[in-house]
């Protein structure tokens, strides 16, 4: 950023505040932080995902395409809305399904580590996880690898 020292006319009428305070469109706007999820959001956004779990991790065919995941993601949003608390988007469920699943998959490799540190921290809903997500080996079905 190029900096202009101010002329001696302009300083003189601008007071020592004005001429050293950041305009406000120069400072970057934040976007206001979201509210905790709360239990109720949180247990309504997996029990729809639950419901369409099949279609939402299926690939796209002729059958699922993006639109219905889409539209599916949509309602589950709206759901998740009527419980009341903060308004939530598409993308702020979709983001917290994410979250949620990540940590639960990654739950039984943080506890294979060496070292005898801490156990893993328990993952929120973590029976309703298992419900929907299942017993995932990962490694399981890949051809070429061993049982």
């Amino acid at each position: 950023m190029l900096y202009l020292a101010p002329t001696q006319e302009a300083t003189s009428t601008l007071s020592l505040h004005e001429r050293f305070s950041v305009s406000s469109m120069d400072a970057p706007i934040k976007k206001p932080k979201a509210k905790n999820w709360t239990d109720k959001e949180t247990e309504v956004l997996l029990e729809e995902v639950q419901k369409e779990y099949a279609i939402l991790v299926a690939q796209l065919q002729n059958a699922v395409t993006t639109k219905k995941k889409k539209i599916i993601w949509k309602r589950i949003a709206d759901s998740v809305n009527s419980v009341g608390g903060e308004s939530r988007s598409v993308e702020s469920c979709k983001k917290r399904w994410k979250d949620l699943k990540s940590a639960f998959l990654h739950k039984p490799k943080y506890n294979t580590g060496t070292g005898g540190g801490k156990p893993a921290p328990p993952v929120p809903f973590e029976d309703l996880l298992e419900q929907i997500i299942g017993d995932t080996n990962l490694t399981e079905g890949i051809p070429g690898k061993p049982d």
